[in-house]
């Protein structure tokens, strides 16, 4: 039933006929999953995720990104591009923007979503919300971000004591004014997406 309530609710935000595609892209995506279904055969991934840096700004309790090895910094902006075009050309349809590091921490971040939208991909981003301020914002609002795409803001517990006590490091008040200032520019711009 929920999955019919998930349905149901995403058709609220269908306006326009780029809505109604990017709903089907959307669904033509996550059916598979939600049926419990094989995917369909074929040589090419419906979605490809990077990391656009191994940095974060903050400790999570949950998180291995401390313990990790690996050395830090972040994607070389040549290479990311070389791999949104090939993705693009050989029919990727979403990128998605994480794994361990806080990918709006990249310095080029806003022009790295600025090449995946103007391939015509859809964008996922997983962020703490720490650096989700207007200015960002903006810049990623102007990429021309569609229902297609999402921004999800990991808040990992109900309270803000909590929360600041998993995610170390984090300010709950500031993610909570940089997820308010989102919506307050997307209702400025008369959207309704990401």
């Amino acid at each position: 039933m929920s999955k019919v309530r998930f349905a149901i609710e995403e058709l609220k935000f269908v306006k326009s006929r780029q809505d109604a595609v990017n709903l089907y892209e959307k669904f033509i995506y996550l059916l598979p999953r939600v049926m419990g279904l094989p995917y369909h055969k074929t040589r090419v991934p419906p979605s490809l995720q990077i990391e656009p840096g191994s940095v974060c700004n903050i400790a999570c309790t949950c998180c291995s990104v401390e313990r990790s090895t690996r050395k830090r910094g972040f994607m070389n902006v040549d290479l990311f591009q070389r791999i949104i075009s090939q993705s693009a050309s050989i029919g990727v349809r979403r990128i998605h923007l994480y794994l361990h590091g806080e990918p709006l921490l990249h310095p080029r971040f806003p022009e790295m979503v600025l090449n995946i939208k103007s391939r015509g991909l859809a964008l996922h981003i997983t962020t703490n919300g720490m650096r989700l301020d207007y200015s960002l914002i903006e810049k990623i609002t102007a990429a021309g971000l569609t229902s297609a795409d999402h921004i999800i803001v990991s808040i990992l517990a109900n309270s803000s004591v909590l929360h600041e006590q998993i995610m170390k490091g984090v300010n709950h008040e500031r993610v909570v004014r940089n997820i308010e200032a989102l919506l307050e520019h997307r209702k400025k711009l008369e959207q309704t997406d990401p």
